[in-house]
């Protein structure tokens, strides 16, 4: 007997050992991190409308490729690329077996496409797989993911150049569609690399105008031979198998192109399609269906195409696109490579930036520091519960810990190996003090020895140091000592999480999962296996009697038969006892019985126009059964039977499918159906009423039956010249064949000045011919009654070429439309319908005679007052604007007139090249008497002898040396011009006249030989006996056009750059100093008043120069 007893300990020891296995196998494999939600990523990681399974951030490169079998958000754009690679090698390996593919000029391009396939599918699965690693991670993989969109846009490219382009398109395009495509290629890859570069999150429609736009060029362009080729081929009937899938080709890149666009359809269903649904999954399986598709049509074409091929390109061209190919790689990746370092930039900017011992947006910094040793003994003061708590909740793990009261067994040392951290914490839970969480990223001991946690504090400043530093400290890895804890900022609530709630009405308890501060608390989440072993372990004794199972817990009625009605259909009879139609009613009523506290509810059908007050009958209650207090139960209930509630009688007659399954399960044997009695008199009212009608020729119904919706529609004219501004208006007459009805409705036109009244005559019967009898006056009523007249309109009456009065209106038919015709030709046998061409006078035209100009304003502005109420302003050439912006050609000219002292006068005359406008200036001179200053606004002059229809404007070429300029009513003569003017005309020299050039020239050539004597009397433009004031006068008024000069930022540059105050400088720093303020010294004014300003051979007096900058 005690060697049995022996061999069933042994059998249940073995069974224990069993029951482990499926956790020591778990804890042989590696732990993966388990998704998080969107707000535990970086900005920079997160998508629209997608709320779970995002993977952490931080972890290493074994996690990231070990995630192709996990559940997220990715998984779907992993394998789809991934499958499509696979396949396309398959189909390849296929026909390259199967069509023994020679390594020629012939299969290269086919080469190239299916390397330019397999590499953009590559690096799409690449992107999507790896890019949670890190930032810069995340763009290294996605530019490198927009680097093989471009290679395979050109490897397709190629592939339908060679392969499936059509002759008519081959000799239009064939010279520069390659180039094209190769920089559409590029641009493409650049745009999209910019677009992620420049654009963050929440993206603006900016970013995916940058991405959509070069790619549906490079789409549109690289697709076209192909779009010819299927146009042409279905327009002809198609047979070719290449085109179909051509055809397929272009239709999945379409919707694959929709969804990549717009967000659905998650954005209507947000938080629904994380995992499997969402746009860009959808985008990346059409897209491999395209792929695939193309494939299939190009190698078809490879077989069928060879001869055209042949007669179309040679050896050396194929050779030539091929290597473009290598180097549009080449281009595409070096731009990927240059905003990468950029981003790579930025990021060690802000890495730099970030406090020390924390990553930027690297939730794996954390979770790293929270995972070493050194912390775990502060891990378990977040915990809710001791171990003897935890022991009582969950009994399983009662066999991992100890249970002596009081005894706190310390733990072993920290481990120095960061890289082994997670390793030794998993040796150490499996001791006692431990507790180990399969699911959670850090593993911490519920007891940690009193060394550990440094010197004891007193109770308040334990308190704030763990509140407000404590996650500062886990987080940077320093052991929680006083000195060692940082305060972190981005934490702000520290109130303890709730851990009791209601769910359905019941009170229960609920774990933390975020301490104080919000940090995670990895200690009190135990993973599904775990929950799994609790729920259905139940305890094994080895010794002593089985216990039985806790009997199953009491439902209380309310709950076990909530919600579940039984219904009655029943009916009660009511005495009538004031009225000749009926002696009773009969009213069906419903009959409710809630199971959940035996109370009823009788409620009667609303029926409309039933005059009785209807509906609740019987509020819901217990409903008394009789004087002794009882109620009725549902026991009291059953079809054929009477019951009696406060004085009525209900019979009840049927009920419905699950109060008689409900009363058969209760052992009830339920009466069969009867009939609904019905109410005598609704019976009575629902009758057809007989009516007597005495017997017609002409059935009314039968013409409404037949000619329903059947209109006849005449064009008539109203000749109404005769009276006062009457005229020939037309008009529409439509008769109805239903009723014999006649409606006139007038046609409007536009701008006819009438108002839009759309009937004339309404419609009615239209009488012809009235009874003659005497009639009195006044008449009593305005209508027409039936025995007033003799005979009404009728179709017969209506015909195309007469006249018809309708109402005293004589009314002209001239034509009808194609129903009429048939009706008439059908009922009356009519065929002439010719109809009658309606002469219109034309209206006269009146002839626009234009006012002469009377002077004010500009010609072309005042001449909008002619053509338009409400005047325009006249268009301007923009582009003229743009392109001569601030280009001014200015001349010298003298006033002629017989006044010797308006002789001497000497005046600037400017030419704007922007909008041809010129303005005249007088430079004041001083003790002359005469007020210099703006002497001619800006406007357009026009010449002598032009009029208003045909205006001529001075222009560049009028502006000859010594030419005379008449400006309304005044002449000058040109004696100058400034070395710009030469400049520009000989830069422009086929926009101006030979003779113009060559006056100019002359005049510049004569002032270098022969200088003007020094006693001149006439100041000179730019002399050197010019005063200073008179020079900086003339120096302002060239600067004015010049709009960007900033008067007070110039004197204050050159007084900074003027350290010891002297006011001057010297002139090379003075000359590249007016160069970054844009001022322009290569002028002749501006280079007089330099050289003025110089006091020595390197110096300048820079305050001399400055008051030509007033403030």
């Amino acid at each position: 007997m005690t060697a049995i007893l022996e061999r069933i300990s042994t059998l249940s020891l073995s069974g224990q050992h069993l029951s482990r296995l499926p956790r020591l196998l778990e804890d042989g494999f590696p732990k993966m991190p388990c998704t998080v939600k969107e707000c535990e990523v970086p900005q920079l990681f997160r998508e629209p409308y997608i709320h779970t399974g995002y993977r952490p951030t931080g972890q290493d490169w074994r996690y990231y490729f070990l995630s192709l079998f996990q559940k997220h958000n990715e998984v779907v754009n992993v394998w789809t690329h991934l499958l499509a690679a696979l396949a396309v090698l398959l189909r390849f390996k296929t026909f390259v077996e199967a069509e023994q593919l020679p390594v020629d000029a012939w299969s290269l391009p086919l080469l190239i496409f299916v390397l330019s396939s397999v590499t953009y599918l590559t690096c799409s699965l690449l992107a999507h797989l790896l890019q949670s690693k890190s930032e810069l991670y995340h763009y290294t993989f996605y530019f490198m993911d927009y680097v093989g969109v471009s290679i395979y846009q050109y490897g397709s490219a190629l592939a339908h150049f060679y392969y499936s382009s059509d002759q008519a398109w081959y000799d239009k395009f064939w010279l520069f569609f390659l180039p094209a495509a190769a920089f559409c290629g590029w641009l493409s890859c650049a745009g999209c690399c910019y677009a992620k570069y420049r654009y963050r999150r929440p993206y603006p429609i900016m970013r995916k105008m940058c991405q959509v736009i070069p790619a549906g060029l490079a789409f549109i362009l690289d697709i076209s031979p192909v779009a010819h080729r299927v146009f042409v081929c279905h327009l002809g009937g198609c047979e070719e198998d290449a085109a179909w899938y051509h055809t397929y080709q272009i239709l999945f890149f379409l919707i694959s192109a929709y969804f990549f666009s717009c967000p659905v359809p998650e954005k209507y269903f947000p938080g629904s399609c994380d995992i499997v649904g969402h746009a860009h999954q959808i985008f990346h399986t059409f897209l491999a269906i395209c792929t695939l598709s193309q494939l299939e049509a190009i190698l078809l074409d490879y077989k069928n195409r060879q001869e055209i091929f042949l007669k179309r390109h040679g050896p050396f061209s194929v050779y030539l696109s091929c290597i473009s190919f290598f180097g549009l790689v080449a281009c595409s990746a070096i731009t990927a490579y240059i905003l990468r370092c950029r981003i790579k930039a930025i990021l060690a900017r802000k890495d730099s930036s970030a406090p020390r011992g924390r990553g930027r947006d690297n939730p794996a910094v954390t979770l790293r520091d929270a995972e070493r040793p050194l912390l775990a003994g502060r891990a378990a003061v977040a915990a809710p519960w001791s171990v003897t708590e935890q022991d009582q909740r969950f009994p399983p793990f009662r066999d991992r810990r100890f249970h002596a009261a009081g005894t706190k067994q310390p733990a072993p040392p920290p481990s120095r190996c960061h890289g082994n951290a997670s390793q030794s914490l998993r040796a150490q839970a499996r001791k006692p003090g431990y507790l180990l969480c399969a699911r959670a990223h850090a593993r911490a001991p519920l007891f940690a020895p009193a060394h550990w946690a440094g010197p004891r504090l007193p109770w308040r400043q334990r308190r704030r140091s763990r509140g407000r530093s404590g996650a500062s400290a886990m987080s940077s890895g320093l052991p929680f000592l006083p000195g060692c804890s940082f305060r972190d900022p981005m934490k702000t609530c520290f109130h303890r999480s709730q851990t009791l709630g209601y769910k359905n009405g019941y009170a229960f308890s609920r774990l933390p999962t975020v301490g104080s501060g919000g940090e995670r608390l990895y200690v009190n989440q135990l993973s599904q296996a775990e929950l799994d072993e609790l729920a259905s372990k139940r305890p094994t004794l080895t010794y002593g009697q089985v216990k039985r199972a806790p009997p199953s817990g009491f439902i209380p009625a309310h709950v076990a038969f909530d919600k579940k009605i039984l219904k009655f259909d029943a009916y009660f009879q009511e005495d009538v006892p004031l009225s000749a139609e009926e002696q009773y009613r009969i009213r069906q009523v419903c009959i409710y019985y809630y199971l959940e506290d035996d109370s009823m509810y009788v409620i009667e059908p609303v029926v409309q126009n039933s005059g009785i007050p209807q509906g609740k009958h019987i509020r819901r209650h217990q409903v008394p059964k009789n004087d002794h207090g009882e109620h009725y139960h549902w026991k009291d209930l059953n079809r054929g039977i009477n019951i009696t509630m406060y004085g009525r009688t209900y019979r009840i007659v049927d009920c419905d499918r699950f109060t008689q399954e409900f009363l058969e399960s209760q052992g009830i044997e339920v009466n069969p159906p009867e009939k609904m009695a019905f109410d005598p008199y609704t019976e009575l009212r629902q009758m057809t009423v007989r009516k007597y009608i005495t017997p017609s020729d002409f059935d009314q119904l039968k013409q409404f039956l037949t000619y329903d919706k059947q209109v006849l529609r005449f064009y008539a004219m109203w000749d109404d010249t005769n009276s006062i501004f009457g005229e020939n208006r037309p008009y529409i007459i439509h008769y109805y064949l239903a009723d014999d009805t006649v409606e006139v409705r007038e046609v409007h036109k536009q701008n006819d000045g009438r108002d839009p009244f759309p009937i004339l005559i309404r419609r009615q019967r239209i009488p012809k011919t009235f009874l003659d009898k005497q009639k009195t006056f006044p008449t009593c009523v305005m209508e027409i009654s039936d025995q007033e007249v003799l005979e009404w309109y009728t179709a017969k009456d209506f015909a195309v070429g007469k006249s018809t009065t309708l109402l005293g209106r004589n009314f002209f038919i001239y034509d009808c439309d194609e129903f009429t015709r048939n009706f008439y030709r059908d009922k009356f046998g009519i065929t002439d319908f010719q109809p009658v061409e309606i002469k219109k006078k034309p209206p006269e035209e009146v002839q626009q005679i234009i006012p002469p100009y009377n002077g004010f304003g500009i010609l072309e502005d005042t001449l909008q007052n002619c053509f338009s109420l409400f005047p325009k302003p006249p268009r301007k050439d923009v582009i003229k604007m743009l392109e001569n912006d601030n280009k001014v050609l200015r001349y010298q000219v003298v006033l002629e007139s017989p006044n010797p002292e308006d002789r001497k006068r000497r005046f600037i005359l400017s030419y704007f090249l922007s909008n041809d406008m010129i303005s005249i200036y007088e430079p004041p001179v001083r003790n002359s008497g005469i007020i210099g200053g703006k002497y001619l606004r800006k406007t357009r002059v026009a010449k002598p002898g032009s009029t208003t229809e045909n205006a001529k404007y001075y222009g560049p070429s009028d502006l000859t040396i010594g030419s005379t300029i008449e400006v309304f009513g005044h002449r000058f003569v040109i004696t100058d011009a400034d070395e710009y003017v030469l400049n520009y005309m000989e830069s422009n020299a086929g926009s101006f006249p030979a003779a113009t050039l060559q006056s100019l020239r002359d005049h510049f050539h004569s002032k270098q030989v022969v200088k003007e004597p020094d006693n001149s009397d006439i100041p000179k433009l730019g002399t050197s006996k010019q005063e200073p004031d008179e020079l900086i006068v003339h120096v302002q008024e060239e600067l004015k056009p010049h709009k960007h000069l900033n008067n007070k930022n110039i004197q204050e540059a050159f007084l900074q750059c003027d350290k010891d105050g002297s006011g001057v400088l010297d002139k090379a720093k003075f000359l590249s100093l007016c160069d970054s303020l844009s001022v322009p010294t290569n002028t002749t004014l501006l280079n007089k008043l330099i050289d003025q300003c110089s006091c020595g051979e390197n110096q300048i007096n820079y305050r001399n120069f400055l008051k030509a900058f007033p403030l």
